[in-house]
């Protein structure tokens, strides 16, 4: 669980579920918390990719990619 102070920590761990289909047996009232991968991309980067005519689908969800390239932002 996250730094918590103990009050909350107790909260946290009694709201605390493991799935998401635990999460909608409740409908409300619990927590789950999803894992993510954190990615080492910064709009530098992505700027970067556009001025040189390089694909950022792979920096950005889809339609992100998609809105920079229909309006042309950041090419040189």
């Amino acid at each position: 669980s996250p730094d918590l102070d103990d009050e909350l920590k107790k909260q946290y761990e009694s709201r605390s579920v493991n799935s998401i289909t635990e999460m909608k047996k409740f409908g409300h009232g619990k927590i789950f918390t999803a894992g993510f991968e954190e990615l080492d991309i910064s709009s530098s980067m992505i700027r970067e990719h556009l001025a040189r005519g390089m694909s950022v689908k792979d920096l950005v969800p889809g339609k992100v990619a998609h809105y920079l390239q229909e309006h042309n932002l950041y090419t040189a």
